[in-house]
């Protein structure tokens, strides 16, 4: 099915929660999940966040084009919060019809009637961990309130895991994985100016982000500005005026653009265009694309640590993930086997059993199904629980085809021979002229033997393995009644036709191992391509951070920040070293790395 179609079906008329939050705990609604299992298509996740009441709902109501009569997001119209937990809603990508956008609407911040940071510091993490762009709203201009408000930036360090073991300095990893950061400005009233001349609202916010050159008492002025500059790979700003008139904001979900202040039209018509062009397919550390399905495996990752006390891990987040996911891929890549061998088992068995061709272009096809749905981060293990379970599979049919194909022979060749036994062991032909009668009932037996067992694939083994076992027999009954010369032609014709089975079925082994061979050989090179792909994707995402330390470089150099361009250089040349240390591994490392069992097949297809 089509990924367009997929998410037309799947299209929610209204938003659903996502994380219910009751008394201080959160708990994710089995709902939500079904309905993110069901997409296997990319998503963009934008989530927005903010102190209650800044009008975060109706934004996102009009990013979604909810309509009058749609429900959307809750909007409240007095002082209390609304949105409780994260709320979502999945959409259909306007622009990308291969991709999905995931809206998340999140319980306002510093809640009053709330009062528990904890369970705010679980939602803001949340939120950053599961999207790809990440919105603040807050209301006025950018002030030191506004800022304070955003404290929980600076908290994401202690707040967030990267790796399962402890890791000094992993947040400069952040910028890696972090989602894309947006600041909308709600209810301007003001113009934005620097000292006196107009600036845009990205100017602005880079202003509001720089540091201050003054002493101890400026730490925590700059620690969160610096957190905004360094944990996120990009910053925007949107500025909006308030939408409509005070006596219009309680039915402003029901407003037309034309009865809504002009200049808010056309900032939001900017942030619109913004999100549906630039906002990014969710991915996760090491650069794989994010599905609804993979989102609900990470949310639930992430929520059973928070439960429990934890903090949310990135690195076991994509460990938990990929596990699920390697293992429904290699279900999906057997169930495509076993399809194909059901359509080309309703053929002759022995027809079935000559196809080894067929059976290597099942194997491949269930690969590359593998390799498309899977993720790598388990050092091959399911790669190798497939290849055992294709192994297995072949093995189990082709076992049965020639057990059933031995019984049918070997009924076959007691009917044809039984007198030609009976004679041998009573001494019948143990006379002289006995051994013409031996040739004439033992050629007579083949004869039928052979017309009983055609198109049967163990005719000859089951032939050869009888004449093996009565060759004492015929040699007794040569002695007694041929001349030498006869002995000597009967003796070595026997031998002829034993080494002539022997080679049938050595041809028939031979084909089997050439079969194996190109498995083999089409398995490393989807390994090497699977190869390519993550260290494509790695390096992108190193190149990415690279560029942005750079960036903050030079520009704390302008600040004269001394200490933070050398941290930004510092971090510059980490992701440099890691971007050598991947850009010069070779496929035979990886495949080393991957599994041994592996190195021995590719050392193997190369001898």
């Amino acid at each position: 099915m089509k990924a367009e179609t997929v998410m037309k079906e799947l299209v929610m008329e209204e938003p659903m929660i996502l994380f219910e939050n009751s008394k201080g705990k959160l708990r994710l609604n089995p709902a939500a999940l079904d309905i993110l299992r069901a997409i296997e298509v990319p998503v963009v996740v934008m989530a927005v966040a903010g102190a209650a009441r800044t009008g975060k709902s109706y934004l996102l109501n009009r990013l979604a084009g909810a309509n009058k009569g749609q429900r959307g997001f809750s909007l409240g119209s007095t002082v209390q919060s609304h949105t409780k937990g994260i709320w979502m809603w999945c959409l259909p990508h306007p622009r990308r019809p291969e991709q999905g956008i995931i809206l998340l609407d999140t319980e306002g911040l510093g809640d009053p009637e709330k009062g528990d940071e904890q369970n705010d510091n679980s939602i803001f993490a949340l939120a950053i961990l599961l999207s790809s762009l990440f919105v603040y709203n807050s209301k006025g201009p950018i002030n030191q309130q506004s800022m304070r408000d955003l404290h929980f930036v600076a908290e994401l360090a202690q707040r967030i895991q990267v790796k399962s073991q402890t890791d000094v300095g992993a947040e400069r990893e952040f910028v890696l994985f972090f989602p894309d950061f947006v600041w909308t400005l709600q209810d301007l009233t003001v113009d934005l100016e620097l000292n006196g001349l107009a600036v845009s609202a990205d100017e602005y916010l880079e202003y509001c982000l720089r540091l201050r050159n003054g002493g101890e008492q400026d730490r925590d002025y700059n620690r969160l500005r610096s957190c905004i500059r360094d944990y996120f790979p990009s910053r925007r700003c949107f500025a909006f005026v308030c939408p409509a008139s005070r006596k219009d904001l309680s039915r402003i979900q029901e407003l037309r653009d034309e009865q809504l202040d002009p200049e808010f039209v056309q900032e939001f018509h900017k942030f619109l265009e913004y999100v549906h062009t630039s906002g990014k397919v969710k991915k996760v550390l090491g650069g794989h694309q994010v599905t609804g399905r993979r989102l609900g495996l990470l949310a639930e990752a992430y929520l059973e640590a928070i439960a429990v006390g934890d903090l949310p891990c990135v690195e076991i987040g994509i460990a938990r993930m990929a596990e699920l996911e390697n293992t429904a891929a290699v279900k999906e890549a057997l169930d495509n086997y076993d399809q194909n061998v059901a359509k080309i088992s309703q053929l002759p068995s022995h027809i079935v059993y000559s196809r080894t061709d067929l059976f290597t272009s099942y194997h491949n096809e269930a690969v590359e199904t593998f390799m498309r749905h899977s993720l790598k981060y388990d050092n091959g293990k399911h790669i190798r629980i497939l290849e055992e379970s294709l192994h297995s599979r072949y093995d189990s049919l082709i076992a049965k085809i020639e057990s059933e194909s031995r019984n049918r022979c070997e009924e076959i060749l007691l009917r044809v021979m039984a007198t030609l036994v009976q004679n041998l062991e009573s001494g019948h032909y143990l006379h002289p002229g006995g051994y013409q009668k031996l040739t004439a009932a033992l050629v007579n037996g083949r004869r039928k033997f052979e017309e009983g067992s055609i198109n049967e694939v163990m005719a000859a083994e089951v032939l050869g393995s009888f004449l093996r076992v009565v060759k004492p027999r015929l040699e007794q009954v040569l002695q007694v009644g041929a001349s030498l010369h006869q002995k000597d032609q009967q003796i070595s014709a026997l031998k002829d036709e034993l080494l002539e089975l022997e080679r049938e079925k050595e041809l028939r082994e031979k084909e089997r191992a050439v079969e194996e061979r190109s498995r083999i050989a089409a398995l490393v090179g989807q390994l090497e391509v699977q190869f390519e792909k993550e260290n494509s994707m790695k390096l992108a995402e190193l190149n990415s951070g690279m560029e942005r330390k750079k960036e903050e470089e030079a520009m704390y150099s302008s600040e004269g920040r001394g200490k933070e361009q050398k941290k930004a250089r510092d971090d510059y040349e980490h992701f440099e070293r890691a971007h050598e240390s991947f850009r010069s591994r070779s496929f035979s490392d990886y495949l080393y790395s991957l599994c041994g069992w592996l190195v021995e097949k590719f050392v193997w297809i190369l001898s």
